[in-house]
């Protein structure tokens, strides 16, 4: 700092002083970014992981409500159809192409997990059905060809397609894809360890190594996860988040969910 001989008074930093300064604020910023973007990245994970355990808590309530039958799966494959457990296959006049059935979809609030839980956002960028860290609409929209594109994070544990021999039945949810788009239901209790059988999987939305695990290709396309391609995303630490059928949630890696004992309810 400049200091004038005649009056003693401060004149001002020199140019010198003023670069140190501005070197040890680059300094600090350095330090510091990595560390608020660990932050963000758990306070992330931490939103996602809570918004599962939300959701998961709707399925108790529902089979608390309907007999103990598991809601639907939400398949594109079905189309739309009232017991689902996520509505998005309608809206601004948009139907889901299915064989025999064109019924467009209520509003997304209408589906019969948001009511369990009174859940009333239709924001999707915000919402508890979608993880902060999911960013990539223009991956799944460019995968899946479908019109309307599924834009949520989560999907539930399901069954098989008739054109694979008929709905499987290894699925935890209920299904309408049994022959001929017959009614497939699924009970709760017939789940034989609901601590270790996956409910709801929060998938992958692109392709990127931060997203896509290793030697998989499937991005999420609708409401249901069906094992074989599909898999879950990396985005937290090299895991994803899961629900558990009683209701608790953690979070894994993808290996976890390619063992038939963590994800089939006849095991």
């Amino acid at each position: 700092m400049n200091i004038d001989k005649n009056t003693g008074r401060k004149t001002g930093f020199t140019l010198i002083e003023l670069l140190v300064v501005i070197a040890i604020i680059a300094i600090l910023a350095a330090m510091l970014l990595p560390a608020l973007a660990s932050a963000k990245r758990k306070a992330q994970q931490a939103y996602c992981l809570n918004s599962l355990k939300q959701i998961g808590l709707g399925f108790v309530l529902y089979v608390g409500e309907y007999d103990d039958v598991m809601p639907s799966e939400a398949s594109h494959g079905a189309g739309y159809r009232k017991e689902d457990w996520i509505y998005w296959q309608g809206g601004a006049g948009l139907i889901e192409p299915s064989p025999g059935n064109t019924a467009t979809s209520p509003a997304f609030t209408k589906g019969q997990i948001p009511l369990m839980i009174r859940y009333s956002n239709t924001n999707t960028a915000n919402s508890l059905f979608r993880c902060p860290g999911d960013v990539s609409d223009v991956g799944r929209a460019a995968y899946t060809g479908w019109t309307p594109t599924y834009n949520y994070s989560y999907s539930v544990n399901g069954q098989g397609d008739p054109g694979s021999g008929g709905a499987t039945n290894h699925g935890v949810a209920s299904s309408w894809n049994g022959p001929g788009n017959s009614w497939v239901p699924s009970k709760y209790s017939r789940v034989r360890h609901p601590s270790g059988i996956v409910m709801l999987f929060e998938e992958p939305t692109d392709r990127s190594p931060t997203e896509m695990p290793p030697g998989k290709t499937t991005i999420i396309d609708d409401g249901r996860w069906t094992g074989g391609g599909n898999t879950i995303t990396m985005r937290h630490s090299k895991r994803g988040n899961v629900v558990f059928v009683d209701g608790h949630s953690e979070r894994e890696d993808y290996t976890f969910v390619s063992l038939q004992q963590n994800i089939d309810p006849n095991y």
